[in-house]
């Protein structure tokens, strides 16, 4: 049986972006009127047919039956009917990823609008990159191979380095990982659990490009062709700068 949750138009809409990738069909509702609930408004109706992926929202919780009927969560009697006339959509359709920051994301409405955030979690994901100080990066590699250093590139952010390749240097540093051309720090996973390619679209950065994604303040971009070789004497250069 199709689990429905009914949630009004003043609730806290961000919470559909943690329905994302979930098979939720959402439909907007105007003006209705239920069978038992006498309230009349702007309502948003979700369904499922498997009624666990909506326990991550709260809301007015119904089974629904073939003829429209509602039986609120736990009761067995019909006591509401579903408005008619609703356009059912994959929720996917109905929403438009924000950047960060929170303030992007705003009061939602019937376009709905979710934050674009990194989170903790993931799947376990070997390392592919990791952020390092210039002065540190350029010790090493005065007595690093030169073999170690032909795999590795790098961009300068201010006073660091990203190192990119394999094996890293065995020097401390922040870890991060590779999603598609797409690095965020080792641990780090993004919510809503959309594409690799959803999030370059909402971020409006290219297939291709680089994004180096820090925190949901720090959201950068890097050409492939900025990756610059490893090199000594560039790193010489580069760590003279900022000593």
């Amino acid at each position: 049986m199709t689990a429905v949750v009914r949630l009004s138009a003043e609730s806290d809409q961000r919470v559909l972006g943690d329905l994302l990738g979930r098979g939720v069909e959402i439909a907007f509702a105007c003006d209705h009127r239920l069978l038992a609930d006498k309230d009349d408004g702007s309502d948003i109706w979700i369904r499922c047919d498997d009624a666990r992926k909506l326990d991550v929202i709260s809301g007015t919780r119904f089974q629904l039956e073939d003829d429209g009927r509602l039986v609120h969560w736990g009761h067995r009697v019909a006591s509401a009917r579903i408005p008619e006339g609703l356009v059912w959509k994959p929720l996917e359709q109905a929403i438009s990823i924000s950047l960060p920051p929170a303030a992007l994301a705003g009061r939602l409405g019937p376009h709905q609008r979710s934050r674009l955030r990194l989170v903790t979690g993931g799947s376990p994901t070997s390392v592919a990159a990791m952020c390092v100080t210039l002065s540190d990066l350029a010790q090493w590699a005065e007595s690093a191979s030169d073999v170690r250093l032909k795999r590795l590139r790098f961009v300068i952010r201010g006073n660091r380095a990203m190192v990119l390749g394999e094996p890293l240097p065995p020097i401390e540093g922040v870890f991060w990982v590779n999603e598609g051309r797409v690095l965020i720090p080792a641990g780090k996973t993004w919510s809503p659990a959309i594409s690799v390619s959803d999030v370059r679209a909402a971020l409006g950065v290219p297939n291709g490009t680089w994004i180096i994604w820090q925190s949901d303040d720090d959201v950068g971009s890097v050409d492939d062709s900025d990756w610059m070789p490893l090199r000594r004497s560039s790193l010489r250069a580069a760590a003279s700068e900022f000593a």
